[in-house]
């Protein structure tokens, strides 16, 4: 399967398919000649990758350990007396990117800026519990950019701070001493916006809860020298997506050239 801007590609047919669509977008006319149409094809695809964004494509590149520089924002769930802590983190990866996360644990420590050893998995190191539905279905969408605008204001600090303390609520963290910081704002489960998505999407609250069966977000389980920090989430799409999308475009160039 390849996952190119928005679409979603697996096979010959579905790759014609997607270059139709793309063909109707741009306004281009439909060609009978098979050759040109399959050169227009790949051409398309090609300014579709570029066009995808750097994070999207090198995702599916990001080893399963190494090493992450990680510095704290100013967006974290209010100012003063109600601020929550927790995420908005930016991570960088070098040779990936950076990219935005959010912590697991509510009580672990975590020290900004610095560089930390990651390794992925499914689960926090600590207690070895796999991260939940709702965990992993929020922090997709807020990687996409279609949970919340990252607008850098304030609108976007109370947005960040929903999201942590659905994080933390998700993966059953003892939340009371927060709870009395922000005087139930963010922690309130009737009134948190992205816990009634997670309940609208899985059904319930523990439909929510249970656990994550699709593997696209993993915890980075940070150490240094073996002592272990905060753990933090990175999506990670198919890994086989840029892979198979460069092969495709190798198989059909060389099929191009057999038909001339």
């Amino acid at each position: 399967m390849i996952v190119l801007g928005g679409f979603f590609v697996s096979g010959g047919a579905a790759v014609g398919a997607l270059a139709a669509k793309m063909e109707a977008k741009l306004n281009l006319k439909p060609l009978s000649d098979p050759k040109q149409h399959m050169k227009n094809a790949i051409k398309t695809l090609v300014a579709l990758a570029t066009l995808t964004s750097a994070t999207a494509l090198n995702a599916a590149l990001i080893p399963s350990s190494g090493t992450v520089h990680m510095e704290n924002t100013s967006y974290d769930g209010g100012v003063g007396s109600y601020n929550i802590g927790g995420g908005e983190f930016e991570a960088t990866i070098a040779g990936f990117g950076t990219f935005y996360t959010f912590c697991m644990e509510i009580d672990q420590s975590i020290v900004l800026p610095e560089d930390y050893d990651y390794s992925l998995s499914n689960s926090v190191d600590v207690n070895g519990d796999v991260i939940s539905k709702g965990t992993a279905y929020l922090f997709e969408l807020f990687t996409k950019g279609a949970l919340y605008a990252r607008t850098l204001d304030a609108a976007h600090d109370e947005f960040a701070g929903f999201l942590q303390a659905a994080i933390w609520i998700l993966e059953d963290e003892d939340f009371s001493a927060k709870k009395q910081i922000a005087k139930d704002k963010f922690f309130n489960v009737a009134t948190n916006p992205f816990i009634a998505d997670v309940v609208a999407k899985f059904g319930s609250l523990l439909g929510a809860k249970a656990d994550d069966d699709q593997g696209k977000v993993k915890v980075m389980n940070l150490t240094i020298g073996g002592t272990e920090y905060q753990d933090v989430l990175v999506y990670v799409p198919d890994s086989g997506t840029t892979l198979v999308f460069l092969g495709f475009g190798l198989a059909g160039l060389a099929l191009v050239r057999r038909r001339r």
